[in-house]
């Protein structure tokens, strides 16, 4: 079985079957659009910062061949990625649809 067919069968906090991205798990105020948008507005710029981060990244890696540095070099895009999807949502929830 696997891992979708067991996270439709595990009871949801919120009330609905569905997967709601990170914060999915923290339950609270219940899944509507404007949760839906603003995860899905964060996942954006978390994506664009993972796909800069990787390639500047990468790109240095390649040119200064430095073995040490890899660990920092893959852990920056990652918890980069995290932080301002964190961040990110919490913006959108705060300020609502106010650009």
């Amino acid at each position: 079985m696997d891992f979708w067919a067991l996270s439709q069968e595990i009871p949801d906090s919120m009330g609905s079957s569905e997967l709601s991205g990170f914060f999915g798990a923290i339950g609270g105020r219940g899944s509507d659009e404007r949760v839906e948008a603003n995860t899905n507005k964060a996942c954006r710029n978390a994506f664009v910062f993972i796909i800069v981060a990787s390639s500047i990244s990468l790109s240095y890696a390649g040119s200064f061949n430095d073995v040490r540095s890899y660990p920092l070099l893959l852990t920056i895009p990652f918890a980069g990625s995290m932080l301002l999807f964190a961040l990110s949502y919490i913006h959108y929830d705060r300020n609502g649809d106010a650009q």
